[in-house]
Formats: C-alpha cells, structure tokens, sequence
C-alpha cells in the first residue's frame, strides 16, 4: 500500500512543480514570494480544521512530539524556499530530478541514526531509480542550466531528508491526522512570519493585483501540494521513509509524461525538448518501474 501512496505522492509532486515553474516564470518577482504565498493559501485550505478536529477525535501529542512534528514543516518549507530558488534558475523537469538526491543521503542518515539496514534488493532499487532520474534529467538539458540549481537543491534535499526521519519518529507516536495538522502548521509558521518586515509587505505590495488575481490558482496548487505531502507521509506511517524517498525519484518521470501530454493532446506551448531523446527517457521510465518493484 504504500508504494501506491508514495507513487500518489510523485504525481501530485510532478504537477505542483509544473505549476510552480510558471508561476515562478509569470507572477512572483522573487523566488520567497511563492513561499509566502504557499503558507497563506494552507492557511485557506486548512482553516476549517477546527470545526472538524471535534468530529475526528484529536488528541494531544506530548510537547516533544508537537514540537517535532512543527519543526519537520519548518524544515520542508525552508527546504521549498530553497526549491524555488532553484526553480528560478532552470525548469521544472531538472528541479524534480535533483531531488533525487534525498533517496542517495537517507539510507546513510538512517542507517548511521537509528542502524536501519535495507535488503540488497531493496539497496539495488534505489541506485536503479536514482540512475533512472539522472538518465531522464541528462536526456535533453545542458550542464549549465543543471550546475546552477544544484547548491540550492543539495541543501533542500538534506532538509527533506532530516524532515522524513522526523516523519517517520512522529508518526509512530501520534495520530497520523494530528502529526500532519501539525506539520502544516509549520509550514505556514515560516511562510507567514516574514510578513512582520515592512520590506517584505512593500514588495507584495508592488506586486498585489497580479498576485490578487492569482490566488485562486495558488489555492488549486496548494491542495494539490498537501495532498502531495499527505499521501507522502502515509506512505512513510506505513513503510520505510528511505523507501518512499526512492519510489519519489519517480517524479522526473511523471512530469515528463504530463509535459508530453500538455504539448501532444491539450496543444499548450510548453517546453519543447520533451520530444527530444525519447527514447531515453522511455528507457527511464522502464528502469522506474523496475526499481519501484525491487524497492517495494
């Protein structure tokens, strides 16, 4: 069960990078904006939480379970910022890829916290998969444009990858609802906090009536994005977050796919050298599938 989740979780993820990278193109002015933005429209999404929470009997962690769970969103949307940084600087197709650097750190980072130790199919999974990704990232994009993202992506995928073992300790001792409410909230936490800077509310200013005029669309990617973030964190309750990260290097192929379908059947312009090496990027997807199946 949750492979299929974490495979739910690279679909959404692939389509929230696609919308990302326009909006970075066409509204934000500077990368932070879609942090601030990505916080207020969760804050949208979830406000009818308390008027459930009663209806699906929350109940309370321990201070340092709240405090953990808080400090894994912090660290997700720290991580996002530096994700948009990145996005600014090159397209969706080659951010998705990087972050397959997250599956490459955290079988060292578990196994050197908490001894956890992989079956070798399940390690030969996760080289097929990270080899897949960087094979459909090296298909149709220069050395350049790839060298320009990677500090920025380095950095958030270790953030991400300190973020899942923190998941996976949550979730064994709290509720997964409450462990996710919680997670959120530090997402908007960093997200919102920057509005106390008079600099920060000028720029948005400047930029109010496109952002106004948008805001719908940030709401659709924002639910989009947290159901991304629930199916990736039920799948990490129910299974093994180095695991999970490696089935998620399958976003590459995903946004791939969607790509190729907005420009073959829905005729939207979008970036044309996903008809280049097609081949390649076929052989990818058929490795993908080969290291879901020896990891799952």
């Amino acid at each position: 069960m949750w492979v299929f989740l974490a495979l739910a979780a690279a679909v959404c993820f692939a389509v929230v990078h696609l919308l990302d990278e326009y909006c970075i193109d066409e509204i934000f002015e500077r990368p932070w904006i879609g942090v601030i933005t990505s916080a207020v429209a969760s804050l949208v999404v979830i406000a009818p939480l308390p008027f459930v929470l009663p209806i699906i009997g929350w109940e309370w962690p321990s201070n340092s379970i709240m405090l953990l769970a808080i400090g894994a969103g912090i660290l997700i949307q720290i991580s996002q910022l530096l994700y948009f940084n990145a996005l600014a600087n090159t397209n969706a197709g080659i951010v998705a890829a990087y972050w397959n650097i997250i599956p490459a750190i955290l079988p060292i980072l578990s196994f050197s916290i908490f001894g956890n130790i992989l079956t070798p199919y399940q390690y030969i999974g996760i080289v097929i998969l990270i080899f897949a990704s960087n094979m459909m990232l090296l298909s149709d994009h220069n050395l350049e444009t790839r060298t320009s993202a990677f500090i920025f992506m380095v950095g958030a995928s270790l953030l991400q990858a300190i973020s899942y073992l923190i998941q996976d300790f949550v979730y064994e001792n709290t509720q997964y609802v409450t462990g996710f409410t919680l997670l959120t909230c530090g997402i908007i936490l960093v997200g919102v906090i920057p509005l106390i800077f008079t600099k920060v509310r000028s720029v948005l200013a400047i930029r109010s009536g496109l952002l106004n005029s948008s805001f719908k669309l940030f709401i659709c990617i924002e639910i989009i994005n947290l159901a991304a973030l629930a199916f990736a964190q039920k799948s990490i309750q129910e299974g093994i977050p180095s695991l999970v990260a490696a089935v998620e290097t399958t976003m590459p192929g995903f946004t791939f796919i969607i790509g190729l379908l907005i420009v073959s059947f829905f005729k939207v312009k979008y970036d044309t050298q996903v008809f280049l090496n097609l081949w390649k990027k076929y052989l990818a997807l058929s490795m993908m599938i080969l290291g879901v199946y020896l990891v799952s």
